[in-house]
């Protein structure tokens, strides 16, 4: 994405007063701190690299657990050496964050973060209420108070906590190329789980719009992260439903999917039937037409795949954490890493925990009580998976790049 300062009247110097201003009334972060609510605890404005990278870690369903001493150090120690593979510049926690009733179980999660003063920010997941003491609101609170929070809530009066836009600036810290939108999913509704209200997809719309007005008319790219995933995606990997039956996944909206997902369009693995939002308001059509590139969702700890629908890809990520159920053929966290070059497309990977476990520094296999050597069993089979939903799902994925194209 390039912005092209021409399309305005005016110098550069009035084209960035513009920018400010609509990034204030949004309640934005800007580059020269002005906004003191959101800078109290010293975070960073985000930007570019010199060598014009921009990496995110997206880790969903840590499930912190205080009160299970060896899985709480093997999670932490995870986290510690994904942080030294991945050297994000961002984490993001994708929700289902610590349940143990213990607000300040977050300083345990996050001692690794906190000790690299690394800037991070978070959304809550359908565990993280109800299941810790205080609200969302007095969560976000405390939250913000520790070093590198990034976290805010753009407006208290919307659907959920955490509803907020961060802007990836330039390696100048002028001009944002990228915009990382946080929704809160909530938790559950009358027909299962929730997802994603109006009045919050009236914030993005209305966010979305003022950003690319401040830009003088360029949209700027972008990537949403949640917690639960939408139902197109679900519907994409999964088969369709002629009914609404037993064996159907009902949704609120009176749609349905089938418990049965079709190896052809699947990019990945998939253990458990998608736990996807029953409400549909159109987020992912609403996402997709303003300018988001790609969906990243936790929620189902043993899922590990990618699609593409409607114009947005999905990435769902699975579960690392040790305090919760998960796959070991699968288990890890996912990498974003932007680009500043207009010409340069962003790239995403997986890091899995085998990998990790491998290593020679590495404590996994002394705190998991698994040798190197399952480790390396985990990997192998892993990989053959992998390599056979990959050759399954190549034909959908050459016709839907065909069908993009024309």
């Amino acid at each position: 994405m390039t912005v092209r300062l021409r399309r305005l009247t005016g110098t550069k110097k009035q084209f960035m007063q513009t920018l400010y201003e609509a990034l204030k009334a949004l309640k934005i972060p800007t580059a020269d701190g002005a906004l003191t609510p959101l800078r109290t605890n010293g975070a960073p404005i985000l930007r570019f690299r010199p060598d014009g990278t921009f990496r995110i870690l997206f880790l969903p369903d840590s499930h912190y657990d205080s009160t299970l001493k060896k899985e709480a150090a093997a999670t932490v120690q995870c986290l510690r050496e994904l942080l030294d593979e991945a050297k994000p510049d961002l984490l993001i926690l994708g929700g289902d964050n610590v349940r143990d009733r213990k607000i300040r179980s977050y300083c345990d999660l996050l001692r690794p973060v906190l000790e690299r003063e690394l800037p991070w920010t978070m959304v809550f997941g359908n565990h993280d209420e109800g299941e810790n003491e205080g609200t969302k609101e007095t969560t976000l609170a405390f939250l913000q108070t520790l070093p590198g929070c990034l976290a805010y809530d753009a407006d208290p009066a919307l659907t959920g906590c955490t509803n907020h836009v961060l802007p990836v600036y330039d390696r100048t810290g002028s001009v944002p190329l990228r915009a990382l939108w946080m929704l809160d999913t909530g938790n559950h509704c009358a027909g299962g789980y929730d997802g994603v209200r109006r009045d919050q997809l009236r914030w993005f719309i209305d966010a979305n719009m003022a950003l690319t007005a401040a830009l003088g008319g360029e949209t700027i790219p972008g990537y949403a992260f949640q917690h639960m995933i939408p139902q197109e995606p679900t519907k994409r990997v999964f088969l369709k439903a002629r009914s609404r039956k037993r064996f159907m996944v009902n949704y609120e909206d009176g749609t349905a999917s089938a418990r049965m997902m079709n190896f052809f369009r699947l990019n990945g693995l998939i253990f458990e039937h998608a736990g996807a939002s029953s409400p549909n308001h159109g987020e992912w059509a609403i996402l997709a037409n303003g300018g988001v590139n790609a969906m990243l969702v936790g929620h189902d700890h043993n899922n590990c795949f990618s699609v593409t629908t409607g114009g947005m890809t999905l990435l769902q990520c699975p579960g690392y954490s040790w305090c919760v159920y998960g796959h070991d053929l699968i288990r890890g966290a996912r990498t974003l890493t932007l680009k500043e070059d207009p010409a340069a497309k962003d790239t995403e990977r997986m890091i899995f925990t085998y990998d990790l476990a491998r290593k020679p520094d590495s404590r996994l296999p002394e705190m998991t009580g698994t040798s190197r050597n399952a480790f390396l069993r985990q990997k192998r089979l892993s990989s053959a998976l992998f390599a056979a939903a990959r050759a399954l799902s190549a034909p959908s994925e050459a016709a839907q790049r065909k069908k993009r194209q024309t």
